[in-house]
């Protein structure tokens, strides 16, 4: 694979989960579970959030290459959203989560009482096969084509601002969005977005792409050991979202001194990253001006001569088949079965089975 070659495949897929491609499952930079949404009470995280994920990527060619190509750094910007279930299934115990969405979709459950507050609230009853009846809340009517109407209005925009929130604490924005059923009920939602329609939202978006990577936007809390940054949407209401890292500009200066910085093994190592598809180490780099910066990379902070020596004898001892083989439980919850190669400076590095000849073949190929 040339470097042509290696450009075009990681330009070609979207965050934020970077998809490792054939020979580069080690640079995946997997953040989508650090970007979980806060739960601070129960209907929220039942909501549409749309969480953004800032991903800077050094691209080095093969890694395990004894003499690397010119790396570059990318940086690139993934929106992670989920839609609205309107119903919290650990309401109940888990016997019966199944039967609830089943009731759900169906519209089998009976109101009890619907709560106007700042968001509107459904008290629900159930009652379950073995004659077991609870009342949850939802977020939702029960009536499942009022549901899908609202579903419509919330897709085309067609609501209106009743109120915004600010936390004291976090910084964090939402809209309270309002939105009038056909029979004359309203809903009032909370969404990290006012009303718009999806083409208006993928236009927001691309303007808040455009603040993050020109390094606009400002710091404005924490929450749960992050940033909350805001930036502005195109009608200059606020938007709000969590980072790893304060907002800087990735200008070609502080590329090189990153590169300078890995080359001498400096950097602080923040996780490793390990799933079936490959590996990625996640490093912060603070340089000189006190910007900070967390890279994709497929080797922890040591300098470049120590790499080689490293990468070259993990080669050789997975061509020869001086491993462990075993299943572990990987950074994504799910089981992968790695290559475990003990080194001989102690140091004990794994790699995902599947990917043994993809290595060994990338490796002697250059």
């Amino acid at each position: 694979m040339n470097t042509t070659d290696l450009r075009m495949t990681l330009e070609q897929v979207r965050p934020p989960a970077i998809d490792p491609g054939v020979h580069m499952g080690f640079l995946e930079t997997k953040l989508r579970d650090r970007l979980a949404h806060p739960h601070a009470t129960m209907g929220w995280r039942h909501h549409r959030w749309a969480w953004v994920a800032i991903l800077v990527v050094i691209v080095t060619g093969l890694g395990f290459a004894a003499a690397p190509f010119v790396s570059r750094i990318t940086r690139t910007v993934g929106w992670n959203e989920t839609g609205n279930s309107f119903i919290a299934l650990e309401q109940v115990a888990p016997e019966y989560r199944s039967e609830l969405a089943d009731q759900w979709e169906r519209g089998e459950g009976a109101l009890v009482k619907k709560v106007e507050g700042k968001v509107t609230k459904y008290r629900v009853k159930f009652t379950f096969a073995d004659g077991t009846s609870t009342e949850v809340w939802t977020y939702g009517p029960p009536d499942p084509v009022q549901r899908r109407e609202l579903k419509r209005l919330i897709a085309t925009g067609s609501g209106e601002v009743a109120g915004t929130l600010r936390n004291e604490q976090s910084g964090l924005v939402s809209y309270l969005n309002r939105y009038t059923l056909s029979n004359s009920e309203v809903v009032t939602m909370i969404d990290q977005f006012p009303p718009m329609s999806g083409g208006d939202r993928e236009a927001a978006k691309k303007a808040i792409d455009s603040q993050i990577m020109d390094g606009s936007g400002a710091a404005v809390g924490e929450l749960n050991g992050m940033l909350v940054v805001e930036y502005q949407l195109p009608n200059g209401q606020p938007f709000t979202t969590m980072s790893l890292t304060p907002p800087a500009k990735l200008t070609p200066e502080r590329e090189q001194e990153i590169h300078a910085m890995q080359s001498a093994g400096e950097g602080r190592l923040i996780q490793r990253v390990l799933t079936a598809e490959g590996w990625a180490f996640s490093v912060e780099y603070k340089l000189s001006d006190g910007t900070v910066f967390q890279i994709g990379c497929d080797r922890p902070p040591m300098p470049d001569a120590e790499w080689t020596s490293v990468s070259k004898e993990l080669v050789v001892k997975l061509g020869a088949e001086e491993y462990i083989e075993e299943t572990i439980t990987g950074t994504d919850g799910q089981p992968v079965a790695v290559l475990t190669v003990e080194l001989s400076n102690g140091m004990t590095f794994q790699i995902p089975e599947q990917m043994r000849t993809l290595v060994l073949d990338g490796y002697w190929g250059q």
